[in-house]
């Protein structure tokens, strides 16, 4: 099976640099850091086994509660292509919009001349950034591929890390887990170059939580073309009130070029209604 990879080392590799961003997030946090007492590690809790149906039902579920989503953005891109002390830059005040299926809107900042801009109407997408002398444009299965000057950063990452069931349509569903972690691995078949079976994204969905801690897309050559987590999951309120399990932090990774975005969103609201004209393409 192309694209297959090892579920114990995407787990493992999924918490790594999760966890030394969240101390970041938390520390920038207010009343967060100095002073804090040790925290202690959670009991042991034996958890039960769960089923393809079982995952898909709750991820559809969470689907139907929301279909619009705006938020203040708050985005860090690192990337050796960054001519800065630490490789890094981050931008404030910016904007992001989403609205099913897989339209993204994301300006920063959200007023006067934009850093970045990056636009996608679910199938197609154009990326402006200025403070990086680049633009560029594309469909959303397009491969992440380096080059000189080039940050990727794409809605369609995006989108999967807001409505990760979005990955699970139209696919044929492999399904795996460990103790702590069950895992879908959507399948398309293919004939080139030969008949097979291939992985073309594969959605993380902790036990513990029964939510979805991470998404990960694969090229056609079976490498990983992005890693996305999803961090510091809170509900929000969606249709009737009924509570909907959403990052409030992304951290989106491009390992074939080493860019790495970290999105923190607040003032989340849903199932407001958005103009059409946020998500349309210019020529």
């Amino acid at each position: 099976m192309r694209g297959a990879c090892s579920f114990r080392t995407a787990v493992v590799a999924w918490a790594a640099p999760v966890a030394s961003v969240l101390a970041l997030l938390l520390m920038a946090a207010p009343g967060c850091g100095g002073g804090a007492g040790e925290l202690s590690p959670p009991a042991a809790v034996t958890l039960p086994p769960r089923t393809l149906d079982y995952v898909t039902a709750v991820l559809q579920t969470n689907s139907r509660r929301w279909m619009t989503l705006q938020a203040a953005c708050r985005v860090t891109v690192a990337s050796p292509q960054i001519p800065q002390p630490g490789n890094r830059v981050t931008f404030r005040s910016g904007r992001l919009y989403f609205q099913k299926p897989g339209k993204v809107h994301l300006r920063v900042p959200d007023s006067g001349d934009p850093s970045l801009k990056i636009v996608g109407d679910g199938q197609a997408y154009q990326a402006q950034m200025p403070v990086f002398e680049d633009r560029y444009s594309g469909l959303y299965g397009d491969p992440v591929v380096s080059r000189p000057r080039r940050i990727h950063f794409l809605p369609a990452d995006i989108a999967y890390a807001l409505e990760p069931a979005d990955a699970l349509r139209g696919m044929g569903l492999a399904f795996k887990q460990t103790e702590q972690f069950a895992a879908i691995d959507c399948l398309d078949f293919v004939t080139e170059p030969e008949p097979s079976l291939k992985v073309v994204s594969s959605v993380l969905f902790g036990k513990r939580t029964d939510t979805v801690p991470q998404v990960e897309t694969f090229g056609d050559d079976g490498a990983i073309r992005s890693r996305v987590s999803r961090l510091l999951i809170r509900a929000e309120p969606g249709l009737h009130d009924e509570p909907v399990p959403l990052p409030h932090a992304l951290l989106i990774i491009y390992p074939q070029e080493r860019t790495s975005i970290l999105m923190a969103l607040t003032d989340l609201k849903l199932n407001a209604e958005l103009n059409p004209e946020l998500f349309e393409l210019t020529e």
